[in-house]
């Protein structure tokens, strides 16, 4: 039987958080060049609400509804994310550029408007973290100054229902297995680290554990 959809409740409809996100872009780049967000904001928007309705935090959310509220630092990250995505995908590459520049001041979030994100994810407060080019599984939660990236042009592998602890590293040619969680201030680099792990330290002295507790349905509704 298929699940219900629960219902939406934005704090802005579709209309007003255009104009919303218009006004920041005209503000932060005067360079009268014409704005057009309306298509892109409606991809966001959905892609939103998709990844919120699987986040377990009341924030953004309970059994009967999502909830996307523009000034939750957290979900409005998000949404700038995928609008550059969108953008991006759209083929309006000065879009895409403003949206990832706008992230950046507003949230400190980098994270490049052509890097693939997955349709599930939760930026736990994501300040001065850093997204490069890798592969990133679903269900993917991401917290505070961590920073994925390529080194010798090899670029990391993440699994599905990963947890990035504050302060990590993960670099080169690593894979991370599914629903393993990486320890604050983990520096992981050209390094395969098993599913259902705990994995702390730096390369190549890396402490990896069997995990105990299931942290990521804490954090995600995998049904």
């Amino acid at each position: 039987m298929e699940k219900a959809r629960k219902a939406f409740r934005p704090t802005l409809d579709r209309s007003a958080l255009t104009a919303y996100l218009r006004a920041q872009l005209d503000a932060a780049f005067p360079d009268r060049t014409p704005v057009d967000a309306g298509d892109v904001v409606g991809s966001a928007v959905e892609r939103v609400r998709h990844c919120f309705s699987a986040i377990r935090h009341p924030a953004f959310g309970d059994a009967d509804s999502v909830r996307f509220d523009h000034l939750h630092g957290d979900q409005y990250t998000m949404f700038l994310y995928y609008a550059s995505n969108s953008a991006f995908a759209a083929g309006d590459l000065t879009l895409a550029k403003k949206l990832f520049l706008l992230n950046k001041a507003l949230n400190g979030f980098f994270c490049m408007y052509d890097t693939l994100l997955p349709p599930v994810m939760f930026l736990n407060h994501a300040l001065g973290t850093v997204i490069g080019r890798g592969t990133y599984g679903n269900f993917l939660l991401v917290t505070q100054n961590v920073t994925f990236g390529k080194e010798d042009e090899r670029a990391p592998v993440i699994g599905e229902g990963v947890i990035v602890y504050g302060g990590a590293l993960v670099a080169g040619a690593t894979t991370i297995g599914d629903r393993t969680v990486i320890a604050a201030n983990a520096s992981i680099r050209n390094a395969d680290v098993p599913a259902e792990s705990v994995v702390a330290g730096s390369s190549p002295d890396l402490i990896v554990r069997p995990r105990k507790r299931h942290l990521s349905e804490t954090f995600f509704d995998f049904s």
